[in-house]
């Protein structure tokens, strides 16, 4: 086939591009203006949907999701014309590209649109002369700003690609959606996909091409009570919760397959003085064997089920979110292509385990990595805030992954 060899003796695409992608961050940086302003229209947008007032009383008011309207609007005013939304609620849009016909084989950029702290009406983001700063920025409004942002960064870097790519943000994945937007567009995707790459804000050099099992829980305990005064002396709901805390902590892991069981949050009571009479805490387990994900699932199960009986108190474990423990062997060409690209912008890889979109792109035999597109802190919090400088690189590695996949190097 006339392609160098790869390490392992295998054919290998030309991968001469690496070389430009360096020159590729000075022109991405001259377009600053159009993608700042991009990601504060979208990052200033509510992310979860409102209520839209009838002007007609016969009509019911209806909720709207403003970023996604918005999605398709950006992409349309800049001439990407095939942008509309899927039967799924999801916005889709096309670059075509030069070499396909109608036959729609392609790339995917995704991500997803609602963030981790939910905003519920519009924001102000601070953007100062390094970094931007306001609620959902890292994750993951900065991820929706670069997708409506590419197709001009593509057309004024005069890039061509011959596959088709689409743009696609998921409204619905975060915490109960389970990411319930991105599995109905995965498994009702008409077209031939080569390579998916799944963006989230921070931090750059954030390469990911495998998931760990992952159930997440939470475990809530309510306190029956028939008057006011009952509980005085009674059960407190936030001891039960650390009952069951104590007992999952001394279930034993696993050394191998490595093994995680987190607490990641707790909640409970409503007055000092007052003995709660509820409480809940959130809980994750990881592991990347998926038996062993259920095995400890039902352990817990069984202590959630004890403890409710022996303090006749209603004590319940629901799962919130789960997925598959799946990936690329490293020696996959998208794996090995990808840290090339990251290697040509000095760009130190960080290796890791992801529960985002790309595991289902993954379960579906589409090879698919998540990248970090700059650097950020307090990342869950209200006073997020990215750096714009390195942005212009992870950028760049994008493109850069976007034209390995467009060269074949997901071919096998």
């Amino acid at each position: 086939m006339g392609y160098p060899m790869g390490e392992k003796g295998g054919p290998m695409k030309s991968l001469r591009f690496l070389q430009e992608l360096p020159g590729l961050v000075d022109g991405i940086r001259k377009q600053r203006d159009l993608i700042i302003a991009n990601i504060l229209l979208i990052g200033q947008t509510p992310s979860e949907p409102v209520v839209k007032k009838s002007d007609e009383l016969e009509i019911e008011n209806i909720n709207i999701n403003l970023r996604k309207k918005l999605f398709i609007e950006r992409l349309l005013e800049v001439g990407v014309g095939e942008s509309s939304v899927d039967a799924h609620g999801n916005p889709i849009g096309l670059v075509k590209g030069k070499g396909n016909g109608n036959s729609r084989k392609g790339i995917i950029a995704a991500a997803h649109l609602d963030t981790a702290i939910p905003i519920t009406d519009e924001v102000n983001y601070n953007v100062g002369v390094d970094t931007i700063s306001g609620p959902g920025i890292i994750d993951n409004s900065v991820s929706i700003g670069i997708l409506i942002s590419l197709p001009e960064i593509i057309k004024n870097l005069d890039l061509g690609f011959s596959m088709d790519v689409f743009l696609v943000g998921f409204p619905d994945t975060l915490g109960k959606a389970n990411l319930s937007s991105a599995r109905n567009f995965i498994n009702s995707w008409p077209f031939p996909v080569c390579g998916a790459i799944c963006l989230e804000g921070a931090e750059l050099g954030r390469l990911e091409y495998f998931s760990d099992g992952m159930i997440r829980a939470e475990i809530s305990c309510d306190i029956p009570m028939t008057t006011g005064w009952e509980n005085r002396f009674g059960v407190n709901a936030i001891l039960i919760i650390n009952e069951v805390i104590n007992q999952i902590m001394a279930i034993e892991m696993p050394q191998r397959p490595k093994t995680f069981i987190t607490i990641g949050k707790i909640s409970g009571g409503m007055k000092h003085g007052d003995l709660a009479l509820s409480a809940a805490l959130g809980l994750e387990i990881q592991s990347s064997s998926d038996s062993v994900v259920r095995s400890l699932y039902s352990r817990i199960g069984d202590i959630v089920e004890s403890i409710a009986f022996e303090n006749r108190v209603a004590l319940r474990l629901s799962k919130i979110s789960d997925v598959s423990a799946v990936r690329l062997g490293y020696d996959h060409p998208l794996v090995k292509s990808s840290i090339k690209v990251l290697n040509a912008l000095e760009i130190e890889p960080i290796i890791g385990s992801s529960q985002s979109e790309m595991s289902l792109f993954l379960g579906k035999g589409i090879p698919a990595v998540t990248i970090g597109l700059t650097h950020g802190e307090n990342y869950h919090m209200e006073n997020a805030s990215i750096e714009i400088e390195p942005l212009f690189r992870g950028i760049a590695q994008l493109l850069g992954i976007m034209m390995a996949i467009d060269r074949g190097v997901c071919d096998e």
